[in-house]
């Protein structure tokens, strides 16, 4: 990197003197004798620092406007009438008033001092002030002036070495090798080397060049050279055309490669152990948080339980006492009351006659090898009794057997046929009234069978 053209300790000096451009170069002459800024380079560096803001340029007048108006684009004779403004102002102002747009035509006279001067640019703006570097190297090209300085005249290497030597001597290099421009010159030192690197570098800013000796060196593997860094060292082997030997950097290279997989598997060990603490800390977290977690809801659930308990103990004592109140007003009320005794209803006396007997109905039970042979109407006969055999029977048993679910049917069936049985046996009902007696002959089977199993 080129350094500044500011020395350590310029900001303070600019700070105090500005926008004295005077005092400024001279204390910074005092610093450093060679290479003094110049007055916009100093103002850019204020600018740039926030130093030119303390002191304001005032507003241009309209007298000032006239001379840009007559005097642009020779901003040197714009300077000059205008005391106090620089160069900058003067075309900032120039560009809010519509002055820089292209001047006029080059002249014959203009275009023969170009044929005459051309590549010296820096004669040919002391003789034309008004034309930039640009305008001039763009009528050059028109002209034809540059295709004599073509890319395909290579430097020859007796041009090479005045380059390495004197080099960045402008002024004698332009001299020694004309018609090549300060550009040109510029452009085969940066493709040298000259202007690259951070270790042994000139007055100047530019590195140094290179010697035959550290050239004659280049050819060696591995060749480390005091001042010039492993890039400098490559770069020059491909701007001298040096080769190495094969089978060296083939060595180098897989060695090179060797020590990045390593490197490489050593980071993806590094990063695979990191990410395994990572997450056997995550772990240990979570089941901190599910510790705290469960402790907390074991803590509300024990008080939840505590409140409960005596939530409910004051329940009973509430109970208790109402309890006992209505029991002590009971009490009040029955001694307050008067006794009244009546006699007790005489009991009816039950006539004492021999019970009738009671016949044992006669069920016909499947055999056992044999399976239920069911009959026209869908139901076993081998399960109706001697009620169920008639026809108001069979009519009973087949509404039954449709009323009750089907899950239940095997269990109350037998109970609704005996019930019938046994109502028509004891006369308590005529075989052709059996339908009235069948809904409570059903529930009253249902209520057994259910009674049953909740014992």
């Amino acid at each position: 990197m080129k350094p500044s053209i500011f020395p350590p300790g310029a900001e303070p000096i600019i700070r105090q003197f500005y926008p004295d451009i005077a005092a400024i170069q001279e204390a910074l002459r005092a610093i450093r004798p060679e290479g003094i800024p110049t007055e916009e380079q100093i103002r850019t560096k204020a600018q740039k620092t926030g130093i030119a803001r303390m002191a304001a340029a005032p507003a241009f007048s309209e007298a000032e406007d006239r001379v840009i108006d007559r005097l642009y684009p020779d901003v040197e004779a714009c300077m000059r009438e205008l005391e106090g403004r620089s160069k900058r102002e003067i075309q900032r102002r120039a560009w809010h008033l519509k002055k820089t747009r292209a001047g006029a035509p080059f002249s014959q006279e203009e275009d023969a001092t170009l044929r005459r001067l051309f590549p010296d640019v820096t004669a040919i703006q002391a003789e034309m002030p008004t034309r930039s570097r640009n305008a001039i190297s763009s009528r050059a090209r028109k002209l034809s002036l540059t295709e004599r300085i073509g890319k395909h005249q290579r430097y020859t290497q007796a041009q090479r070495r005045l380059i390495r030597i004197f080099y960045p001597r402008y002024d004698l290099l332009t001299a020694l090798l004309a018609p090549r421009t300060r550009e040109a010159i510029r452009f085969a030192a940066r493709e040298m080397g000259l202007t690259a690197g951070r270790v042994g570098c000139s007055r100047g800013g530019h590195t140094e060049a290179w010697a035959e000796t550290e050239i004659a060196k280049l050819t060696a593997y591995g060749a480390k050279l005091t001042g010039r860094s492993r890039s400098a060292i490559q770069s020059a082997r491909r701007r001298f055309g040096v080769q190495v030997d094969p089978e060296t950097e083939i060595a180098r290279r897989k060695a090179n490669n060797a020590a990045r997989r390593e490197a490489a598997q050593a980071r993806a060990a590094k990063r695979k152990a990191e990410a395994a603490a990572r997450a056997d800390a995550l772990k240990r977290q979570n089941a901190i948080w599910a510790a705290e977690r469960l402790q907390r809801i074991e803590a509300e659930r024990a008080e939840k339980a505590e409140a409960l308990k005596l939530e409910r103990a004051m329940a009973r004592l509430e109970r208790a006492t109402a309890v006992r109140e209505a029991k002590a007003q009971r009490a009040q009320e029955r001694a307050k009351a008067p006794v009244v005794r009546t006699a007790p209803k005489p009991r009816p006396v039950a006539l004492r006659t021999a019970p009738k007997p009671v016949p044992t109905p006669r069920i016909d039970r499947p055999a056992p090898a044999s399976a239920p042979r069911p009959t026209g109407s869908g139901i076993d006969p081998r399960v109706l009794s001697a009620a169920g055999r008639s026809a108001y029977g069979i009519e009973l048993v087949a509404t039954v057997q449709r009323t009750v679910p089907r899950d239940l049917w095997p269990h109350v069936k037998p109970r609704v046929i005996e019930d019938l049985t046994m109502a028509v046996v004891e006369g308590r009902c005529a075989p052709d009234a059996l339908s009235e007696m069948l809904p409570g002959v059903i529930q009253a089977a249902m209520r057994n069978q259910f009674q049953g199993a909740g014992r």
